[in-house]
């Protein structure tokens, strides 16, 4: 074990004995007072010595890895996205480091670094990347007013069952096909797809949400659309939003570029109803105010106690959740426009926080 030592001087030597034998303080007074640095053991021995100088032994524990491991340790770990995705373990052992998984841990966190969960975030190269900064660009002198008068569209997807992703289950090997083990698996049923749109006028208000019928009106595609979508639900709120606002204003509606949205004929029954949309860029949810608003209805819907599992029952509270969105959580998404913009343009087209 490394060693350090300190010196008791003959000042402190005398003091401690001082205080002692002609103050009459009891050793654990001696060791609590403020001048004093010793353990009352120390203190013990110094009451019972001459006034010399001696010394204090405090021992200091070794380090289990050398600073060129820690450095190569964290090195390794971060050198790229498959390395960060693997354990620390795998990465001590690819470096030849045989530490704890404590230690491990241990040398990234004094560094900064700790194991997270990863963001899903939409992949984009260096042509998206330009793209979206451009599009930033474009519109980083519109106003907080400006966005108030778009109606944000867009659809999301949610699990039936209520998980995503990998679950984890405590069982043993034999348990592996156990039914409790298992995570059910609705073939062609295990997620609803649902339509809404939000405006920050008139203080913030949202559309009727459409919960999409795939057993009689199949899969979204530019008539479905059309049909139970843009003719029945978006056109008449557009009409709604307009009439909130000044003769000569304008309100713009967003879509993001899935197929449906593109296709010939829905250009044409917008055009036909008169509705102007925002020009959008592709890959950039981070910019749509209501991603958030689907989170957080997915998020309500896991911590209620009576989660439905079956679809009729998972639309029901579908629709009590979208219902309970609140005027100022739609305000105050649209409302942070101004600073998604300034963030994206910050990471030159990069991911954001939003």
């Amino acid at each position: 074990m490394a060693v350090k030592t300190r010196e008791a001087s003959y000042e402190e030597r005398i003091q401690i004995q001082t205080l002692r034998n002609l103050a009459g303080w009891k050793i654990e007074d001696i060791a609590k007072h403020p001048d004093i640095q010793f353990h009352k053991s120390t203190v013990s021995r110094i009451c019972r010595q001459p006034a010399k100088s001696i010394k204090i032994f405090k021992r200091e524990r070794k380090r289990k890895l050398t600073d060129m491991q820690r450095r190569e340790l964290i090195r390794l770990a971060t050198f790229n996205s498959d390395f960060r995705r693997k354990p620390i373990q795998e990465v001590a052992r690819i470096a030849r480091i045989n530490a704890s998984l404590r230690t491990l841990r241990n040398v990234l966190k004094a560094a900064g670094y700790n194991r997270r969960i990863a963001r899903r975030k939409p992949f984009l190269n260096a042509a998206k990347k330009y793209a979206r900064l451009h599009w930033a660009l474009e519109h980083q002198h519109m106003t907080i007013e400006d966005w108030r008068r778009v109606i944000w569209t867009d659809e999301s997807y949610i699990r039936i069952d209520g998980r995503g992703g990998r679950v984890w289950v405590t069982r043993t090997m034999a348990e592996e096909f156990h039914e409790d083990c298992l995570v059910p698996k609705f073939q062609n049923k295990n997620s609803v797809m649902i339509w809404g749109a939000i405006c920050g006028l008139d203080g913030g208000t949202s559309s009727p949400v459409v919960l999409w019928n795939k057993k009689n009106w199949g899969n979204i595609t530019s008539d479905s659309y059309c049909e139970h979508v843009v003719l029945p639900i978006l056109h008449p709120y557009w009409v709604e939003q307009c009439e909130k606002t000044t003769p000569g204003s304008w309100v713009l509606v967003m879509e993001d570029g899935a197929a449906a949205h593109r296709a010939k004929k829905t250009q044409a029954v917008r055009e036909r109803c008169g509705i102007f949309s925002l020009k959008w860029v592709a890959s950039s949810p981070d910019m749509n105010p209501i991603e958030a608003i689907w989170r957080k209805i997915k998020g309500r819907l896991n911590k209620r106690a009576d989660r439905a599992t079956d679809i009729e029952g998972v639309m029901a509270q579908i629709q009590e959740e979208w219902n309970a969105i609140t005027a100022a959580e739609v305000l105050e998404l649209v409302d942070s426009m101004p600073d998604r913009i300034a963030a994206l343009i910050a990471a030159e087209g990069g991911h954001t926080k939003y």
